[in-house]
C-alpha cells in the first residue's frame, strides 16, 4: 500500500495571505475579550468579597446561660478560673463568650467549707493556671499540677488546713497553715515546688502580693488553753521574710478601736477576726470584734466589729465609718481602694437580708452599693478594680463600682476559683 506525501492545505480563497493575517489578528482579540470577561467576573467577585472581609468579626457566642445585663461590657477583664461538679478546671473569659479546660483536680473537696468560717475560695488557680490549690476530703491542704492531675500534700501526714491557703499575686509562693489534732498550728510559705522557704508559729492572716510579708497573730498573745488550739487574736503583727517582726495593732489598741462602736467591750472580750494587706504592703485593713456581742437582733441592736484603718510605717489607725456592722469579707483593688460587705439588720418584719457593699477607692469618694437580696457576701474584684463580682450561690452578679446601676449576671459554670489576670482567650 503507498502512503501519500504530506501536503500543505490548499490556501483560502482571495489575496495571498490575507486570511492568515484576519485569524492573527483574530484570536488575540477573541482571546483578550475573553480574558477581559474572565477578569470582569473575578475581580467583581474580588470586589464584593472585600467590603465583607473588612467589615466587623462575628461576635462569638455566649458560652454562660441565664445572661442579664450588658455582658459585652467585662470584655478584656481577664478570665474567671472555677472547678465544676465533675472536678473538671476551667477558665472562663469574663464576658462568658470563651471557656477553656485547664485540667482536672477531681480530689478537691467542694461540698463544704475546709476551714470553718473561713469564707475563702474552697480551690484557687495559680496566676499561671497551671496549679489548683485546695483541700482533700481529710482535711489537708493540696496542690495539684493540670497538666496530669498528679497532687502533692503541702503539710505533714496527719495534719489539717487550720487556714485557708493564701497564694502571693504572681503565684510563686504559697502561705499554709495547718496543726495536728495535738498540736499548735504553724504556717510555713512555701515556693511553687514544695520547698519551704520560711515558716513561724500560728496561722497567717494574710500574704502580701509578694510573698514578702504576713499579717500575723501576736505571738505573746495567740496560745489558746494549754496551747493545743489557738485562741482568739488580741494582737497584730507584720512578719517579714527578710527577717524580724513589727507590731501593726496592739491589743490595747484595737480595745480602743473596739470601744469607738461598742463603749461597753470589756478587754478580755475583744479580738482582732480578719486582716488584710494593702497591695503595696504599706497599710491594713483590721476588723475588730467584741467576743458575744456581734450583729444585730430581732428585739434589739447589738454594736458589731470595727474596721480600722492602719498606716504600716507610722502605725497610725482610724476608724472606716461604716453604715452597719462589718463582718463579710474584706478585698484591696490593685490600685489601693477597697470594698466591705455590709449586711443590713434582720429587720422584725421579714427575714430577708439586703446586701450591701461599700467601696473605697483610692482618692475618692466611697459608694454604698445596694447589693439586694442577697445572702452571700462572698466578693472578689476585677484586676482592674473597676467590677465586683458577687460569686456565691451559683448566680455570678458583676457590679460596676463606679456605677452600681450597671450590672451582669449569668449562671456560674461551676465553683469560684479566682480571677485570673490577663485577657480571656477566645
Amino acid at each position: 500500500m503507498s502512503r501519500r506525501p504530506w501536503r500543505p492545505a490548499p490556501a483560502a480563497s482571495g489575496p495571498a495571505g490575507e486570511r492568515p493575517r484576519r485569524a492573527a489578528v483574530l484570536v488575540p482579540a477573541v482571546l483578550l475579550l475573553a480574558g477581559l470577561g474572565l477578569g470582569g467576573v473575578a475581580g467583581w467577585r474580588a470586589a464584593s468579597a472585600r467590603p465583607a472581609a473588612a467589615g466587623p468579626a462575628a461576635v462569638p457566642r455566649l458560652v454562660v446561660e441565664s445572661v442579664d445585663g450588658p455582658v459585652e461590657e467585662l470584655g478584656g477583664l481577664g478570665e474567671i478560673a472555677y472547678v465544676d461538679a465533675d472536678g473538671v478546671v476551667g477558665a472562663l473569659a469574663a464576658d462568658g463568650r470563651a471557656r477553656r479546660a485547664l485540667g482536672r483536680a477531681g480530689q478537691l473537696r467542694l461540698d463544704a467549707d475546709p476551714v470553718p468560717g473561713g469564707g475563702a475560695p474552697r480551690a484557687t488557680v495559680s496566676a499561671d493556671r497551671t496549679l489548683a490549690y485546695g483541700y482533700l476530703d481529710d482535711g489537708s491542704p493540696v496542690a495539684v499540677r493540670l497538666a496530669d492531675a498528679k497532687a502533692r500534700r503541702l503539710s505533714a501526714p496527719g495534719t489539717a488546713a487550720a487556714a485557708a491557703i493564701m497564694q502571693s499575686a504572681d503565684g510563686a509562693v504559697v502561705a499554709v497553715c495547718a496543726r495536728s489534732d495535738q498540736g499548735r498550728p504553724a504556717t510555713t510559705i512555701q515556693d511553687r515546688d514544695g520547698r519551704q522557704v520560711a515558716g513561724f508559729g500560728g496561722c497567717a492572716l494574710d500574704l502580701a502580693r509578694d510573698g514578702s510579708a504576713a499579717l500575723v497573730p501576736d505571738p505573746a498573745r495567740e496560745a489558746g488553753a494549754g496551747g493545743a488550739r489557738p485562741g482568739p487574736v488580741r494582737g497584730l503583727r507584720l512578719w517579714q521574710r527578710s527577717g524580724g517582726n513589727r507590731a501593726v495593732l496592739a491589743h490595747a489598741e484595737a480595745v480602743e478601736a473596739a470601744r469607738l462602736v461598742d463603749p461597753g467591750a470589756r478587754p478580755g472580750d475583744v479580738v482582732i477576726d480578719g486582716a488584710w494587706l494593702a497591695p503595696d504592703a504599706r497599710r491594713a485593713l483590721v476588723r475588730v470584734a467584741t467576743a458575744g456581742r456581734r450583729g444585730p437582733s430581732h428585739d434589739h441592736w447589738r454594736p458589731g466589729p470595727a474596721l480600722v484603718l492602719v498606716d504600716l510605717p507610722s502605725r497610725r489607725w482610724e476608724l472606716v465609718p461604716t453604715e452597719a456592722y462589718a463582718t463579710g469579707p474584706v478585698a484591696w483593688t490593685a490600685t489601693g481602694g477597697f470594698a466591705y460587705a455590709l449586711p443590713s439588720d434582720f429587720s422584725s418584719l421579714s427575714d430577708e437580708v439586703s446586701l450591701s457593699v461599700r467601696h473605697v477607692p483610692a482618692g475618692g469618694p466611697p459608694t454604698l452599693i445596694q447589693v439586694g437580696n442577697r445572702d452571700d457576701s462572698r466578693m472578689a474584684l476585677s484586676p482592674d478594680g473597676d467590677w465586683l463580682l458577687l460569686h456565691g450561690g451559683g448566680q455570678w452578679l458583676f457590679i460596676r463600682v463606679d456605677d452600681p446601676e450597671v450590672r451582669v449576671s449569668y449562671t456560674a459554670p461551676g465553683e469560684f476559683a479566682g480571677w485570673l489576670p490577663g485577657r480571656g482567650t477566645r
